[in-house]
């Protein structure tokens, strides 16, 4: 499907794409080689939401035609630390991306499995580890109070140091009269020394912007294994979200907001496997990190897991009145036909 600027698909004699020149995409519907008709459509639904006049494509990338081609980081008046998500998958991007005979504009530093740490290059220190979002966690989860994501993030702290970024320092004070009020030690950065960074330490208050948190990140150790380090945004204690754009819905996109827009034995639809039935949350070990999923049923027994974080993938089934829903095969045809996109690849048990 196309979600996101710069992507496109094309099915048959319809094209989906979504230029960067405008705030939505469009619908190319071709006649033999002529345009016919170009609509305007939501990501989130797929679905046509009215006419466009015209079309204005930009190109993708431009090395042939910008004399130079630097980087944002080329602009930036100190070295910033870069954050590399999903390494792997970066460096298969940029392989592809060299292949094509433009420029690479990244190099990713390869670190040799099992190294926390290691040189770039330059000589620049480079950390590699495994991190997770909070909602993973239960923290940033819409429909959960204040009081049920303390208990989520005493978990972490039992762990290791556990870091809150408010956005002022009249938050930093806030944040922490509410610990207190709440029994928990909070204690803020900068101003003073602070308790040791460790298992069981007082929440560290810090003022910055952050737009999402990062859970598990463990640097170099030194003999011993490291202690997990938890970053999280004030936004995220409160299930507000993070302060960057929110992709739009339409107004008659209905995918779930919290938990308490459905029960158990609620028929729902994913949006990539169909009509399932709902069988409740079970909190699970995925490469060492506890979670809360949902379980979603499906014909045959098969069923899948679906973190907390991708509750919009989700909405309730609205039957018509005495109308029973048939379930659908993960990876059936029926339901693969009508999401063309998505007939990549359900498997019995999948993380999704």
């Amino acid at each position: 499907m196309v979600e996101n600027p710069g992507e496109y698909a094309v099915r048959g004699g319809i094209v989906d794409l979504y230029s960067t020149a405008h705030e939505e995409p469009r619908r190319l519907d071709f006649l033999g080689n002529t345009i016919e008709t170009i609509r305007l459509f939501e990501p989130a639904t797929q679905k046509s939401s009215g006419r466009a006049p015209f079309l204005r494509v930009l190109p993708a990338r431009e090395p042939s035609v910008s004399p130079t081609m630097d980087t944002l980081l080329d602009y930036l008046a100190a070295p910033p630390v870069l954050i590399a998500d999903e390494p792997a998958a970066l460096r298969k991007h940029a392989e592809e991306f060299q292949g094509t005979g433009a420029r690479c504009l990244v190099t990713i530093a390869a670190i040799p499995p099992g190294e926390a740490g290691g040189m770039s290059e330059e000589g620049a220190p480079v950390l590699h580890f495994e991190a997770h979002r909070p909602q993973a966690a239960g923290i940033g989860v819409k429909g959960r109070s204040f009081t049920e994501t303390l208990t989520h993030l005493e978990t972490l702290r039992a762990q290791g140091p556990v870091v809150i970024v408010a956005r002022s320092r009249g938050q930093v004070d806030r944040l922490q009269a509410l610990f207190l009020e709440h029994d928990l030690p909070a204690e803020p950065l900068g101003d003073k020394p602070v308790t040791p960074l460790g298992a069981h330490a007082p929440y560290a208050l810090v003022q910055g912007e952050l737009s999402g948190g990062l859970l598990g990140l463990r640097g170099p150790g030194d003999g011993a294994a490291p202690l997990p380090l938890s970053i999280v945004a004030e936004d995220e204690l409160f299930a507000k979200g993070g302060r960057h754009k929110a992709p739009s819905l339409s107004k008659s996109a209905a995918f779930l907001k919290s938990l308490e827009e459905v029960k158990v034995g609620d028929y729902v639809v994913h949006v990539q496997h169909g009509i399932g039935r709902y069988l409740g949350l079970r909190r699970l070990a995925v490469q060492g990190f506890e979670s809360d999923y949902l379980i979603v049923e499906y014909a045959g027994g098969d069923a899948v897991y679906v973190p907390l974080d991708r509750l919009n993938q989700i909405q309730r089934y609205s039957p018509s009145e005495g109308h029973t829903p048939k379930l659908s095969h993960l990876g059936g045809a029926a339901w693969s036909a009508r999401r063309p996109a998505c007939a990549r690849a359900s498997r019995r048990w999948r993380r999704t």
